[in-house]
């Protein structure tokens, strides 16, 4: 059960700001992205609110892609296991699906999924596809060699970035790439960029032991998640000059995967992370401060517990998994409600019965537990 100071303290940090020019993040409505049975995790979301993710109920995983409150499910092609990864502004979804023990990518379109193939032999998979219809991802020989690779109506293998093993996880619109390359037998890893210009650039360990690069913007800033002494994971944002890593004031180890995984190009980034009670919570980061982001719950969506964030979108939207008021995992989107402006900020006065409001609502909940 939230306590209401919880439910109350975005409030006061409005409260606060509300005299000057400072603002605090903007707070959030959650729709109910549902499930087609079992737990529903939302993986990726386009600029007009449409998601995709995955379903699993005891082992039988279900790819969906939802749109203003129809849930569909993706043809898994007569495989299992099948994962929607990304979607663009055109509707287009990328993914994966599992047939005996390979994996197959496939691109999706107006309710017609179409398998990619797998061109080297054992396993492809498409993470994440631009408004250019470009797609990446990677795929694997039956010997084990991986092959960091794109498609746009063919795929086009790019070859390794030195090291044993690279993998591709994001996009931008001038098609830059960006995904993670291992070293030293798998025990090193560095965070990795690729354009058909420039090749391989490494952006190195984000100072740390290691790092992996999972999402980037079109402004030059870029996410994902580092290593320390190789144990404790920590996601990180880096702008190109410096590395912000996030923290909700927890301590991670390797099994928990801390990650920033989208990031849109007002320099917001969202992921998850363990907080300092041991949660495993979402994480909104906007230009330097990180929040958690059931900490900016509107009223009336507040008893939702936010488990990770997977991606933000150009208006702040932001999807993941949470779990609901009955217990259950469902996807969810998170939407920015109107925020007022240094220029219009209500009086301080103003904050104070909203604040009240919520205190007391939050109080009465209580009591009817």
């Amino acid at each position: 059960m939230k306590r209401a100071a919880t439910a109350l303290a975005p409030y006061l940090l409005l409260l606060i700001a509300g005299s000057g020019p400072l603002m605090a993040a903007s707070l959030y409505d959650i729709t109910d992205v549902g499930t087609l049975g079992g737990s529903a995790l939302a993986t990726g979301l386009n600029d007009y609110g449409q998601v995709v993710g995955y379903c699993d109920e005891s082992g039988v995983v279900r790819g969906f892609v939802w749109d203003a409150g129809v849930m569909t499910e993706i043809d898994a092609m007569t495989g299992h296991g099948c994962y929607a990864r990304g979607i663009n502004n055109s509707g287009f979804a990328v993914g994966y699906y599992w047939r005996l023990s390979s994996s197959y990518a496939f691109t999706w379109e107006g309710g017609v999924t179409t398998t990619v193939g797998v061109p080297w032999g054992n396993c492809s998979v498409l993470n994440a596809i631009n408004d250019s219809g470009v797609a990446v991802g990677s795929g694997s020989s039956n010997n084990g060699e991986g092959h960091p690779a794109y498609w746009d109506g063919s795929w086009t293998d790019i070859g390794q970035a030195g090291g044993i093993s690279s993998g591709l996880y994001g996009i931008n619109e001038a098609d830059l790439m960006i995904g993670n390359r291992y070293d030293n037998g798998g025990l090193n890893r560095n965070a990795v960029l690729w354009d058909d210009v420039n090749g391989w650039r490494t952006l190195g360990t984000m100072e740390g032991t290691g790092a992996s690069g999972l999402c980037l913007n079109n402004v030059g800033d870029y996410g994902g998640y580092r290593t320390v002494n190789y144990t404790e994971h920590q996601p990180y944002v880096f702008d190109g000059t410096d590395v912000h890593v996030i923290s909700l004031g927890g301590t991670t180890t390797t099994g928990d995967r801390p990650y920033t995984l989208g990031i849109n190009d007002s320099r917001q980034a969202v992921g998850r992370d363990r907080t300092a009670t041991g949660e495993m919570h979402a994480f909104l980061w906007d230009n330097g401060t990180t929040w958690d982001l059931n900490s900016l719950l509107l009223p009336g969506h507040d008893e939702w517990e936010l488990i990770d964030a997977w991606d933000i979108n150009a208006s702040g939207q932001i999807c993941g998994s949470a779990i609901t008021p009955e217990g259950t995992i469902h996807a969810f989107l998170a939407t920015p409600a109107s925020s007022p402006t240094p220029d219009d900020s209500p009086e301080p006065a103003t904050w104070v019965l909203l604040a009240c409001t919520v205190l007391a609502g939050s109080v009465a909940r209580r009591r009817r537990r």
